[in-house]
């Protein structure tokens, strides 16, 4: 599948902000390729049903990784993807901030991810993904 417009909301870790709080970045993309999967869990008696993520971002050069991109001074000019961020496979038109991220989530399901694993592909023998994200 193919998602016209995403929307990446990626944290800025409280530790790591002058504010003592959390504070959300959002970068837009076009015509990004996913890929979702139905996925039941079973423990015990209990049954949980969800979906399963995996999302490929071509080579930008507007990545950096975490560590680099909460040093930059310009952080709105770029974007990483850490554990827990989010992507919506759609056009967020609301500003993402700590105290309604849980709601946009909600709202936008099940448009959305939380994201668990980032795999970063070296820019090598033609490759032209740069990211592999998978989320729940």
């Amino acid at each position: 599948m193919e998602a016209k417009v995403i929307t990446i909301a990626n944290r800025l870790n409280r530790k790591d902000s002058v504010t003592g709080l959390d504070v959300w970045y959002t970068t837009k993309m076009s015509n990004i390729s996913y890929s979702k999967e139905k996925v039941t869990t079973v423990n015990g008696t209990q049954v949980s049903m969800g979906e399963s993520y995996n999302i490929l971002i071509p080579f930008t050069e507007k990545y950096m990784s975490y560590n680099d991109w909460k040093s930059t001074d310009n952080r709105d000019s770029y974007y990483t993807i850490s554990q827990g961020d989010f992507i919506f496979l759609v056009d967020v038109s609301e500003d993402i901030q700590t105290n309604n991220i849980i709601q946009l989530k909600n709202k936008y399901e099940p448009f959305v991810c939380e994201v668990r694993s980032v795999i970063e592909v070296p820019r090598r023998n033609g490759a032209t993904i740069q990211l592999k994200v998978s989320g729940v």
